[in-house]
């Protein structure tokens, strides 16, 4: 039998800054893989920023000492909390290629131009600031560093969340960012997709749900409930609609689908609290 990939993760856990030691060593050591909390989340409450710029640069200083982790951060100066959420090897390997399909439907707007495609570009007025999994930015857009739409991809046991980092961005940007896509994928290997649209004043709503479900066999379709998805990528007037049809929302669950599949030993399943996700087979 092969080696089994399993993470057992304890929850989201909030803790009080003393100092920036303190944050960075309770990260590390919170979610370290051998306390089998890979991939959860933590928050800082009472985050100065300059604690916040400390940590930052601490954690890229010393990358190579605690096992390269990464994490995608969101800072509240408002509200003086930090989140950090550590990366995990599955939402990693699906962030490129679900960036990828979206900037196959965004590049044909040539108002809307600067992609981050890696998610740790950190976008931000200087004071709170966040990471996104992808984000775009209208051009005409140019007064601060806020981009005016966000993708965020949660695994649903490793970031339970996924959902709530709309608010973040809305309420954070007062109104810049424009609209927000929540893409969770449950340890089932469904996917729900949700579509958040601001009102330009840091309130918003969610404008459509969709879900995919995976084939429960070889060569039978998928499930599509909820296309088209439909939504105005920019607050400028001249942007047009972007539609994500059947067809893209399938395509997106595919490959998700078959980056899960890469990232199975042969034979094995991928267990998360109790649960297992089938591995597709070829």
């Amino acid at each position: 039998m092969g080696n089994h990939i399993k993470q057992v993760v304890t929850g989201p856990k909030t803790f009080e800054a003393k100092d920036a030691d303190y944050i960075f060593n309770t990260l590390i050591n919170e979610t370290q893989p051998s306390n089998q909390t890979f991939g959860s989340q933590i928050t800082f409450t009472n985050v100065s920023r300059e604690q916040y710029e400390q940590v930052k640069k601490t954690l890229k200083e010393r990358k190579s000492r605690h096992e390269g982790a990464v994490f995608k951060t969101k800072y509240n100066a408002a509200k003086k909390t930090v989140k950090y959420i550590r990366e995990d090897a599955l939402r990693a390997a699906i962030q490129p290629t679900l960036a990828d399909i979206f900037k196959d439907k965004l590049k044909e707007l040539t108002v809307l131009k600067h992609f981050s495609d890696e998610g740790r570009e950190t976008l931000g007025d200087g004071e709170s600031e966040g990471e996104a999994d992808f984000a775009w930015k209208d051009d005409k857009e140019v007064h601060n560093n806020w981009p005016s739409g966000v993708v965020e991809i949660g695994y649903v046991a490793t970031t339970p969340d996924v959902e709530e980092d709309a608010a973040f961005w809305f309420k954070t940007s007062k109104g810049a960012v424009h609209v927000v896509i929540s893409i969770k994928i449950s340890s089932r290997g469904e996917m729900s997709v949700k579509v958040y649209q601001g009102d330009g004043k840091g309130g918003y709503e969610v404008t459509h749900v969709a879900h995919v479900v995976p084939p429960p066999a070889e060569k039978q379709p998928a499930e599509v409930r909820g296309a088209p998805i439909v939504l105005t990528p920019s607050r400028h007037s001249k942007t047009p609609e972007v539609k994500f049809d059947e067809g893209d929302l399938k395509r997106i669950g595919e490959e998700v689908w078959f980056v899960l599949k890469d990232q199975m030993p042969t034979p094995g399943v991928w267990t998360v609290e109790g649960g297992k996700l089938p591995r597709p087979e070829s």
